[in-house]
């Protein structure tokens, strides 16, 4: 029986076929097939018709069994040598010590901490919760930093009257802090890391440092928008909220071995590169030490988010195909008249309308080699606007799993989320574009 998945597959196939059979001949044969593959990266991310790493497998397959080298020979190595990218070594340690501080409880240490430091008071809770959600998706994954505050803040939600707003802002607080929080650090989301390989393989080196002296602030400007935005929203009757934090236990030995190899990785991520040490060297450097200490095991690996690396491979690999083909920049001319500001914007905001409806991730693979391809005179500028517009998309509950898990909550509904999260995503959007001519060109 041939269900409606396995229909979209034949037909997105089919498709995908029929862009390679009807361009013109004049593009070249390995215009024509890079085409083809990057029409089935499009339909197969876009609408998940299988798990979005086996679409990436599949792109990388594809790549490097279809598209030629100039001397007429498949060149495996160009696309396979994606997945030891720099940049993917360095999430994968951001990956292995997010594991290691979630199994001492080290985040959960610091939340309580925090909200007991903010005190009884509504907008005091409520901005604890939105920076501390903010800050710790700097480490962790999104999805795993707003599970553990939501979780923490349990306690608190159940004991508000049923009708006060703060049960709606705390929720959004959480996901919206976990969502722009990972734009302050290039591991903090996927887009990051991508639009860094990407740029390096233009040979532009951004440093952790870098990255976080350009982002940085921009998060803090988003995450004090958002707090003044939901405490106009949904601004609390309640005058003090009563202690709702139990006892936390103290950290222990493994928590503080964790703390102090987690605290050398940052430093050395943000000031090794003056010294000539590279952050996937810090990064792989770091795992060898948790392990060695035995903060991690081999079963904590099995948590890490391996897909995630896949579904990134499959990204470097296709902007590594773009930019060896030289398709964009040979075919596309039509662009040359267009100025670049307006091109960026264009796909600033397409990457932030997309990644309304489909994973950030996916869509800073699709758009990222098109940007850079398009806007060649001005790779870094192109880049990194577009990599950030991917992580601003937080109107809808499908939009990222961090608003997904504020949603399960049932304290807020579509209808609540959409206003403040359209609002964030156009402050962001807008800010991102006065960085294109004052913030980013400071930084690379």
């Amino acid at each position: 029986m041939i269900t409606k998945k396995k229909l979209g597959t034949y037909f997105f196939l089919l498709f995908s076929l029929l862009v390679y059979l009807l361009l013109p001949e004049e593009i070249g044969e390995m215009a024509k097939r890079l085409l083809a593959i990057f029409t089935f990266a499009v339909l197969f991310w876009a609408f998940e018709v299988i798990d979005l790493y086996a679409t990436s497998l599949s792109v990388v397959s594809l790549l490097s069994f279809f598209i030629l080298g100039p001397s007429g020979q498949r060149e495996y190595n160009v696309y396979f040598s994606s997945f030891a990218s720099p940049v993917i070594l360095l999430f994968f340690g951001g990956f292995v010590l997010a594991a290691a501080i979630r199994k001492h409880r080290l985040d959960e240490w610091l939340l309580f901490r925090i909200l007991k430091f903010a005190g009884p008071r509504p907008r005091a809770i409520l901005g604890a919760v939105l920076f501390s959600s903010g800050f710790l998706s700097f480490w962790i994954s999104n999805t795993a930093a707003a599970a553990m505050v939501l979780a923490l803040c349990a306690p608190l939600l159940g004991k508000l009257p049923r009708n006060d707003p703060l049960g709606k802002s705390l929720p959004l607080a959480v996901a919206f802090g976990c969502n722009i929080g990972g734009m302050g650090t290039p591991i903090g989301t996927p887009p990051n890391a991508i639009v860094l390989g990407i740029l390096k393989e233009y040979g532009i080196s951004v440093s952790f440092g870098e990255w976080m002296a350009m982002a940085v602030p921009l998060v803090l400007l988003l995450l004090l928008f958002i707090f003044l935005l939901l405490s106009c929203f949904f601004p609390s009757r309640l005058g003090r909220i009563p202690s709702f934090l139990k006892g936390n236990a103290p950290l222990t030995r493994e928590a503080k071995m964790t703390a102090a190899v987690g605290s050398t990785m940052v430093i050395l991520w943000l000031f090794g590169s003056s010294y000539g040490l590279a952050e996937s060297w810090v990064a792989l450097a770091g795992v060898c030490a948790l392990g060695a200490f035995g903060l991690i095991k081999i079963e904590d690996l099995h948590s890490i988010d391996w897909h995630i690396l896949l579904l990134m491979w499959g990204g470097l690999a296709l902007g590594t195909g773009i930019e060896n083909s030289q398709i964009l920049s040979n075919h596309l001319s039509f662009f040359s008249g267009v100025p670049a500001f307006a091109l960026i914007a264009g796909l600033s905001f397409l990457a932030l309308f997309m990644s309304t409806f489909i994973s950030n991730t996916a869509t800073a693979n699709l758009v990222l080699p098109f940007a850079v391809g398009v806007v060649s005179a001005e790779v870094s500028l192109a880049a990194i606007p577009v990599a950030l517009c991917c992580s601003l998309a937080m109107s809808l509950p499908v939009s990222t799993p961090p608003n997904a898990i504020a949603y399960s909550w049932g304290t807020v509904r579509t209808k609540d989320m959409v206003g403040p999260g359209s609002a964030v995503g156009l402050c962001g959007f807008l800010l991102i574009l006065a960085g294109f001519w004052w913030i980013i060109p400071w930084f690379i």
